[in-house]
């Protein structure tokens, strides 16, 4: 399944029930690189500011803020 198509089915909003599938399946997809989880939680998501910082998080808490490229 596509990230467009788990985001029509599951939802991608402000409500808990929603955020966190959405946030485990970016992270699932895409925890090895970072840039790309978070253009997919911009892109996709209804939440993207609060979605994108929890992804974030846990990709920086996994991986260092070295994860993250300097721009």
């Amino acid at each position: 399944m596509d990230i467009y198509e788990f985001a029509e089915l599951v939802g991608s909003g402000a409500y808990l029930l929603e955020t966190i599938p959405f946030v485990l399946f970016i992270l699932s997809k895409y925890a090895e690189d970072s840039e790309e989880a978070i253009v997919k939680v911009i892109s996709y998501s209804k939440d993207s500011d609060a979605i994108g910082a929890i992804v974030g998080s846990v990709i920086g808490a996994l991986h260092g803020a070295k994860s993250f490229p300097e721009r």
